[in-house]
């Protein structure tokens, strides 16, 4: 009886800590698909130039497979993501800037990307190999490697940017990718991400090896 009874008094107690969790389940990105998101990029270290200017990223579906496509001045980036079991998985990134492939991986397994449900103080590992190709200081060239780290909800804030305010999850991203053709190198990239339950970027930060790249901020969304 007395095992029971403690069974039960568990129970409660782990019905209670998930419910002041505030889980937040997978959003419904066949909505996402139905707008326009302006971004402010108030910082780019690769390319200053774009410091200043506009991106705009619409979510599109072919099939069961969403495209996040990102335009920024003169370039773009493009991330192939697949819905398995209520998570996304990033199938391939392409990224272009001045006419020049800057990035063009494809993983396998698929890189798990966000492990919903969330809330505040969940970590998952992530971890694929990658193969295709990026630029170098001596051109375009072939690669291959791994890439591997973890994510975590740090927190859930009210987060001010030009397109008001938002309640959003921060989710940081350390991962570490070693490349092992055509040479060795090996490479820390951090994102640090807010993100409202409804699926909406509010605002992006990138990291190269600890040092920051690239910011976008949330301008407006308009209906497309």
């Amino acid at each position: 009886m007395r095992s029971l009874k403690f069974a039960i008094f568990i129970s409660i107690l782990l019905s209670i800590s998930l419910a002041s969790a505030q889980v937040c389940p997978v959003p419904n990105f066949d909505k996402l698909t139905e707008y326009k998101f302006v971004y402010n990029m108030t910082y780019s270290k690769k390319l200053p130039e774009r410091t200043g200017s506009e991106a705009v990223l619409f979510w599109n579906k072919t099939g069961k497979i969403y495209e996040f496509n990102l335009t920024k001045l003169k370039g773009y980036e493009r991330h192939a993501i697949d819905l398995k079991k209520g998570n996304t998985y990033i199938l391939s990134i392409y990224e272009v800037g001045y006419n020049k492939t800057l990035m063009n991986f494809t993983f396998e397994p698929s890189l798990l990307y966000i492990d919903y449900p969330l809330w505040v103080g969940k970590t998952w590992i992530r971890f694929a190999s990658f193969e295709g190709s990026a630029w170098t200081p001596i051109g375009e060239m072939a690669v291959k490697g791994v890439t591997f780290g973890y994510a975590k909800v740090l927190n859930k804030k009210v987060i001010e940017v030009e397109a008001g305010s938002f309640k959003a999850m921060k989710i940081k991203t350390d991962m570490v990718s070693i490349f092992t053709s055509p040479f060795p190198m090996k490479i820390k990239t951090t994102q640090v991400l807010w993100l409202t339950e409804d699926g909406i970027i509010v605002k992006r930060e990138i990291y190269k090896d600890n040092e920051l790249g690239e910011v976008i901020e949330l301008k407006r969304i308009e209906s497309r």
